[in-house]
């Protein structure tokens, strides 16, 4: 293995090289990567450092989005709410983005040299590429707001009375080809976004390069794309099935306790959680144990439904915590797999800062 040019002996590393049952060496002693390797992503995100990083993104994220959510809401406008939410899902994403690159940092020195990164590295890689790995969102989503925005000023032309319907249905074309583009730009960011942080933490390529890599290793090997990440998709969802359930039966047992002792006061917390909280609720309702409604309840409940509503999020961030971590680790590795086609001269090292 390579470490800044230099040469480093498996016995030198903080810790044991990756099992010699999925390593393969070759003549010139580089690694090769294959789909017998992607479940190594399973047992690389039972890591504290990375699941620790990932909860503290995962917060970070959740309370910007949150903040937007209840900005948009106080306005009392329905458009209005709807783009505080687009605004704070951006954000979301960028935050989301950013500590995903620490944990492909993470991952991809423990898999390329065998040892942890120090937090040093972990500090200088975010010094130098932060800007990158926020660009990669705020390009997609410039990209998708603009042909959105286009498309929604043909659609106040076409309000106009009289020549207005005439300029749209000529305009029709147009419009359905700024949707295309829309369209076609989420589905290519969604393609790639488990990829990008791990090309981000192996090359020294700015935003635009990164996005650049994605595309056309898409285009020339879009099989292989699909095939792995089918894979990748299948291993994590099981593993998500199976860290759910465990939440889940856990959340059960402690509802069921506190609604037995408690009775109508638990019910009276739950209600009193603030409807900042209640968005992160939102998508888990169909799977919870409860029925958390808004009611109006005496003041001194004020304090427990916040309370009550801290600690939900931090049980929804202990529910996604592995597989924000997994699926950034499998991006690793696939990415490793498919480097050899997409970036045939790039040197076997990570990139050095």
């Amino acid at each position: 293995m390579f470490s800044g040019g230099q040469v480093v002996c498996p016995s030198e590393t903080q810790e044991a090289p990756l099992e010699e049952s999925v390593s393969v060496e070759t003549a010139t002693g580089r690694r090769e990567w294959s789909l017998r390797d992607i479940p190594l992503a399973v047992r690389l995100a039972f890591d504290l450092e990375k699941l620790g990083t990932g909860a503290l993104g995962l917060t970070a994220a959740a309370l910007a989005y949150g903040a937007f959510h209840w900005l948009g809401a106080a306005t009392g406008e329905r458009q209005a709410h709807r783009v505080f939410a687009a605004l704070g899902w951006i954000v979301f994403t960028c935050i989301c983005v950013l500590f995903s690159g620490l944990i492909a940092r993470m991952t991809t020195t423990q898999l390329l040299e065998g040892r942890r990164a120090t937090m040093g590295e972990i500090r200088e890689f975010l010094r130098h590429r932060w800007t990158t790995l926020l660009g990669i969102p705020l390009s997609f989503g410039a990209v998708a707001l603009a042909m959105l925005g286009l498309e929604a000023v043909l659609g106040l032309i076409g309000s106009v009375p009289g020549a207005g319907p005439i300029v749209y249905a000529a305009s029709f074309l147009l419009a359905f080809m700024l949707s295309l583009v829309a369209v076609m730009t989420v589905v290519v960011h969604t393609v790639g976004a488990f990829l990008y942080p791990s090309i981000v933490a192996l090359r020294g390529v700015g935003a635009v390069g990164a996005i650049m890599e994605v595309v056309d290793t898409a285009r020339r090997k879009p099989l292989h794309v699909i095939l792995y990440e089918l894979l990748v998709a299948g291993v994590g969802s099981l593993m998500t099935l199976i860290i759910g359930v465990v939440v889940w039966a856990s959340l059960h047992l402690t509802v069921w306790l506190g609604s037995t002792i408690m009775q109508e006061k638990f019910d009276d917390s739950l209600a009193g959680i603030p409807s900042f909280f209640r968005v992160f609720l939102k998508p888990f309702a169909a799977g919870l144990p409860f029925s958390p409604e808004e009611l109006e309840v005496p003041w001194h409940y004020d304090a427990s439904g916040i309370l009550m509503g801290i600690s939900l999020l931090v049980v929804v961030v202990l529910t996604l915590v592995y597989p924000f971590v997994f699926f950034t680790s499998a991006g690793s590795i696939t990415w490793l797999i498919l480097r050899e086609d997409a970036m045939p001269a790039a040197p076997d090292v990570i990139d050095e800062l």
